[in-house]
């Protein structure tokens, strides 16, 4: 396996060069990174994917109202 070259790319709004992960996805790709290294893959990395300032989500979502909750009546 180790003719493949697994990559872990994350899209990245920051303008600031290096990727900067909170601690806890560290945490999981570190973890993920070693389950990998144990069954035989060589190659295992981490791409940054940068974002185009220009490009703007069009459609924004609204939020789902919440569902109400089911009353259940209790037999007399």
């Amino acid at each position: 396996m180790s003719g493949y070259t697994v990559v872990f790319a994350i899209i990245s709004e920051s303008q600031k060069p290096g990727l900067h992960l909170p601690f806890f996805a560290k945490v999981v790709l570190k973890s993920v990174y070693a389950r990998l290294r144990e069954w035989g893959y060589g190659n295992v990395m981490l791409a940054k994917i940068e974002c185009d300032p220009m490009v703007a989500l069009t459609k924004k979502v609204k939020p789902k109202k919440p569902r109400k909750k089911r009353v259940i009546k209790k037999a007399a």
